[in-house]
């Protein structure tokens, strides 16, 4: 589940800021390529830092990061709404000093990091956690890891489909970002409480998208692996 969840999250908001950011900083192909460009370092980032932290990691630690990379998420896309009406602002306060190219370029990719580099960080958190679970498993690592890859491939393509050609359409770019943001935190939410009552057998079954976990969870009192 959280690898297509992944995938869909992260084109969903691919189509959707490009869609929007086009309002706020042109329609250029130098505009477009600066959003994919911090996009993509922004996801790669995330995935660097997760990989090293959950490196030998034993399953409640992993299920653990999950929830909270989810809640984080969440919280980063609904918070950074704020900030979209204030970046006209910027652009007309450059404009009056008349700035070149480059300065003009530097405004925009300081405009779409303050925007979207830190949802887009937390985002690039999720798929490596899913291949994480996997691992986490201990059976059949390499065929849940493929069926990994294989939902998120999925979900990548009915992200960008259904977020282009429906929910924009239906709901405008904020509404879409808020219920994306939202779905983020409902998925957090059973994920933390989950890991608090120590049943990260459930938390690792559900997120991950596999089969039930064989083996027990630790019991009360015993440390994590």
């Amino acid at each position: 589940m959280l690898a297509a969840f992944s995938g869909f999250l992260t084109l969903a908001f691919e189509v959707v800021w490009s869609h929007l950011l086009a309002t706020v900083i042109g329609t250029s192909t130098y505009a477009f390529g600066l959003v994919l460009a911090i996009f993509l370092f922004a996801l790669a980032l995330g995935g660097s830092i997760i990989t090293l932290y959950v490196a030998d990691a034993g399953p409640r630690r992993v299920a653990a990061f999950l929830a909270v990379s989810l809640l984080l998420s969440g919280s980063s896309i609904t918070v950074s709404l704020s900030f979209w009406d204030k970046a006209a602002t910027v652009f007309e306060l450059v404009g009056y000093f008349k700035p070149g190219f480059a300065a003009r370029e530097l405004t925009r990719a300081i405009v779409v990091a303050v925007l979207i580099f830190l949802p887009a960080l937390l985002m690039g958190l999720l798929f490596p956690a899913a291949l994480a679970m996997q691992r986490a498993s201990g059976s059949e690592v390499g065929r849940r890891v493929g069926i990994a890859y294989a939902l998120n491939t999925a979900g990548t393509i009915l992200g960008s489909t259904l977020t282009g050609f429906g929910l924009i359409e239906w709901l405008g770019s904020q509404a879409t970002i808020r219920l994306l943001g939202a779905l983020t935190l409902l998925l957090g939410l059973p994920a933390l409480f989950a890991v608090e009552r120590r049943s990260w057998r459930i938390a690792l079954g559900v997120a991950g998208g596999g089969r039930w976990l064989a083996s027990p969870g630790p019991t009360p009192g015993t440390s994590p692996a």
